[in-house]
């Protein structure tokens, strides 16, 4: 069974069911383990010691004998469903005719990811029950709060002040009408978004000043000692993924500007790169030099400026692709 290892009520309902019919239970995956641990020493699940079993001494016992608790209901890469419908999980493996329970309803944006573990389970010869959109099987039920509930709690905490949190924009809207249809006064209701900063003064919101604070996702570049990769970083990585790299060497005299050797191109990543080609950008880099005057051949920053549009330019001819260019001008 693939669920939120958070739900912890849900895995109540399946280490329940899973004791009826005389199973043991693994838990794989760590937020599974972590807080199923912690509601065990809480008190919110309730089961004989002896009713888990170590992913480790999970062979031992016969599959009848065994309920698999994982995460990755939501298709994501690395979790435990993942590793299991790849085969690749260290202890546990699945097997032929096993029945594996998508408990969750897929969110959106997640419909591909968990569509291709899905297929890698029959792949397997596993049978897949879920309940996502379509599906008749009645294997999951949402555990979000409904309207009524959400009422309910409003009337018990009777809030001066109310902010929605958690879901997209036209959710959070419904939210605050239901607070507003519960008697919290309409301009206290305030529906703020990621970056928004919310003005609290002697217990009221005074203010709303959007797009206050930096807010989304940071890119950290773990072999850089978890530096952040800024939007131009990510902006040269997606060109260099997308077309390649051009290299465009140039030897000049540093007293007349002439060439001296070059322009020579190598390329790495780029579609296209044939001797015909080369020869064509290569031929438009010796065009742009010339055009240029003795004083401005000279200058590095005008000869790397006209040898990246010039070959730029003549590649987009032939492959409709500009890769990136990086002119390197030496002097003799």
């Amino acid at each position: 069974v693939a669920m939120f290892g958070s739900n912890i009520h849900r895995v109540q309902s399946v280490v329940r069911a899973a004791l009826t019919q005389n199973r043991k239970i693994v838990l794989l995956g760590r937020s599974m383990q972590t807080n199923v641990r912690l509601a065990l020493d809480l008190g919110y699940i309730r089961c004989p010691p002896d009713s888990f079993v170590d992913p480790e001494a999970a062979g031992h016992f016969p599959a009848r004998e065994l309920v698999i608790l994982c995460t990755g209901a939501q298709g994501e890469p690395r979790s435990a469903l993942a590793r299991l419908a790849l085969g690749e999980h260290p202890t546990v493996k699945l097997e032929k005719n096993d029945l594996v329970i998508l408990s969750s309803r897929v969110i959106p944006g997640n419909d591909r990811a968990l569509g291709n573990i899905i297929d890698h389970l029959v792949r397997r010869g596993c049978r897949v029950m879920s309940g996502s959109a379509g599906s008749t099987e009645l294997v999951h039920t949402s555990g979000h709060a409904c309207q009524g509930e959400q009422r309910m709690m409003i009337d018990l905490v009777r809030p001066r002040s109310f902010v929605p949190i958690h879901g997209e924009y036209r959710m959070l809207a419904a939210h605050a009408r239901t607070a507003e249809a519960a008697g919290v006064n309409p301009l206290a209701c305030v529906i703020a978004e990621d970056g928004d900063a919310v003005e609290l003064r002697k217990d009221e919101i005074v203010a709303v000043v959007p797009n206050a604070v930096s807010a989304g996702r940071l890119y950290l570049d773990a072999r850089g000692a978890f530096a952040d990769v800024g939007e131009v970083a990510l902006r040269d990585r997606q060109l260099l993924a997308e077309t390649g790299m051009l290299v465009c060497l140039c030897v000049l005299d540093h007293k007349s500007g002439e060439v001296v050797r070059g322009p020579e191109l190598l390329g790495k990543g780029v579609a296209g790169l044939d001797d015909s080609r080369l020869a064509q950008a290569r031929q438009a880099a010796l065009d742009a030099l010339a055009e240029l005057g003795p004083a401005q051949r000279t200058d590095h920053g005008m000869v790397e400026e006209a040898l990246r549009r010039a070959v730029r330019s003549a590649w987009k001819k032939g492959v409709e692709k500009r890769p990136m260019v990086l002119p390197v001008v030496l002097e003799m």
